[in-house]
């Protein structure tokens, strides 16, 4: 499946979280691909085309990274099938300090945290998103999600945070 195939099924509809659980999304869900993997692909393959002048660039595909970002979002609250790919996000976005985009990623972790256990365990979920402090853009929703983490399995302890708070 391609970014184009992907965000076709929601031809349509002008906003997908107004959709969010009404029958037309659960459709379009259920014709989706269940497997992380295809999402991930269509994440990488969507921001590495983007590449040189990241700011510039992702103003000008704007439209279609909200968009996007709306429908794993909206496939993550559903089933979580697209965490992996909003991690993807966030590794861009680490990996290219003038990108945004792992914030909205973020946000929707932070919102509804996976299942205990779901692909990554706690431990290995928190140490994740702990390197996403170094982002000013992600570093808010990173702690967020690092306190929920820590709260849900008290056994685990954050590493000393070396950024300033906002």
């Amino acid at each position: 499946m391609t970014l184009r195939d992907l965000l076709d099924h929601f031809t349509g509809f002008e906003s997908i979280p107004d959709i969010r659980g009404t029958p037309e999304f659960l459709d379009i869900s259920e014709r989706l691909p269940t497997e992380p993997s295809s999402y991930v692909t269509i994440v990488r393959d969507y921001l590495s085309s983007l590449g040189g002048d990241l700011p510039r660039l992702y103003e000008e595909f704007l439209e279609t990274t909200e968009r996007l970002e709306d429908v794993l979002r909206e496939l993550y609250f559903l089933d979580y099938r697209t965490f992996e790919a909003l991690l993807e996000e966030c590794e861009f976005a680490l990996n290219n300090s003038d990108s945004e985009v792992g914030m909205t990623a973020l946000a929707a972790i932070l919102s509804k945290l996976p299942p205990k256990g779901f692909r990554l365990d706690d431990e290995q979920l928190l140490r994740r998103v702990e390197t996403y402090l170094v982002s000013p853009a992600m570093r808010h929703n990173a702690r967020g999600i690092r306190q929920k983490l820590v709260r849900r399995s008290p056994y685990l302890t954050m590493s000393q945070d070396l950024y300033p708070s906002e």
